[in-house]
């Protein structure tokens, strides 16, 4: 393993579905919650390394039956694959659980999502060049997720991650 302050350690690869067995909730500081859908993301801090990641905590009893299982599964596998690409996917990380849930440990958006931009922008709007470019980034991540088979399916504001100083965005929630 290697760490860095701007990286997490290398940890298994995710694609073959094998956790991060040397991750737990301790090796993580966890703060705040970012944001919730179905599940709470909190900001937390690798605390070997200091980064800061958006670690996903989804309840082990909302996969009750086997469908629910490998429809998990396979976002996971979907999502490190495409976490390949650095300016178009938020990373993920890894995954690890514990008796109660499961946590993803994926990149955190400094800028928050474009939900949350749109909310607090005058009359609920970028201005043109801002826009501009988040269509840009989003465009790039749909095209390279169609030419890899993934029909994303969840496109909107909440699942588009912003990255500053650039404001560049990053598709994410497979």
């Amino acid at each position: 393993s290697t760490t860095s302050a701007t990286s997490v350690p290398r940890q298994p690869r995710v694609e073959s579905l094998v956790p991060c067995p040397r991750w737990t909730l301790r090796d993580f500081a966890v703060g705040p919650i970012l944001g919730r859908s179905r599940n709470p993301v909190f900001l937390a801090r690798h605390v070997a390394s200091g980064t800061r990641v958006a670690l996903k905590r989804i309840p082990r009893d909302s996969l009750r039956v086997p469908s629910d299982a490998r429809l998990m599964c396979r976002e996971l596998t979907i999502h490190a694959a495409l976490s390949a690409h650095p300016d178009a996917i938020a990373r993920l990380f890894g995954f690890f659980w514990d008796h109660a849930h499961i946590y993803l440990v994926l990149e955190h958006a400094d800028s928050g999502d474009l939900q949350a931009a749109l909310s607090v922008a005058p009359n609920g709007r970028l201005d043109e060049r801002r826009a501009a470019r988040i269509i840009a980034s989003v465009a790039k991540a749909l095209q390279y997720c169609h030419n890899a088979g993934v029909a994303h399916r969840d496109v909107k504001p909440g699942n588009i991650l912003l990255y500053s100083p650039a404001l560049d965005a990053k598709l994410t929630d497979f």
